[in-house]
């Protein structure tokens, strides 16, 4: 199978990859200083240093309070902060692998150093529709990337994957990569007029009824 995406964001681009049977596509970890990142980071500190500050309060301020109740509290607001920190910087990749062969999708996150998190499959039977949601990601000050991420809904928990994010032709292309050579579906129709539209709505109406 050998499939080539579009245009980049950023210098960011969805790097593809052939496996036995398939195709593996990777969202290389962004590196960027995001605004959910910036906010993250000044809450999980908000949090460790409430934490450290239980620890000096007068007695006036917590009547009551020993210091083992004290070091309970430090130490929730300290860890709760610490892992917020760590889960805003550790820098996940998002892979998403489609196997022909074995009739199912694999995805999962790797960080920096190789480990999987959070690993699901699902096999083409249980794939209710795959879609596309548009997303402006902040890059420089006043400046937004228009991107937009992967969504696969599936029977099972959650029954939401949010894939893969990459330039909107990246992702567009994907999305029919997976409905017309693994789910043999049709591809969502190009909207240019009111009668196109008309068709996308029952496409995607078909896709979430499936």
């Amino acid at each position: 199978m050998i499939f080539l995406f579009g245009n980049t964001v950023k210098g960011v681009k969805l790097v593809t990859q052939d496996i036995p049977g398939g195709l593996r596509i990777t969202e290389p970890a962004m590196k960027t200083i995001s605004v959910g990142r910036i906010f993250g980071t000044a809450l999980a500190l908000c949090f460790v240093a409430i934490g450290i500050g239980v620890l000096f309060v007068s007695d006036a301020a917590m009547p009551g309070a020993g210091i083992l109740l004290r070091a309970t509290i430090a130490t929730v607001f300290t860890l709760f902060g610490g892992f917020v920190l760590w889960a805003m910087w550790q820098n996940l990749s998002s892979v998403l692998e489609i196997d022909l062969d074995k009739s199912e999708l694999r995805h999962c996150y790797i960080n920096g150093k190789g480990r999987h998190r959070s690993s699901r499959t699902i096999a083409f039977a249980d794939v209710k529709g795959v879609f596309t949601e548009g997303l402006e990601v902040y890059q420089d000050p006043w400046i937004f990337d228009e991107r937009s991420r992967l969504i696969i809904s599936f029977r099972g928990r959650n029954g939401r994957l949010d894939a893969l994010t990459g330039s909107t032709d990246e992702i567009t292309a994907l999305r029919d990569l997976i409905l017309t050579q693994a789910l043999n579906r049709q591809a969502a129709p190009v909207v240019d007029g009111v009668g196109a539209f008309v068709d996308r709505a029952k496409w995607q109406w078909r896709q979430r009824a499936m």
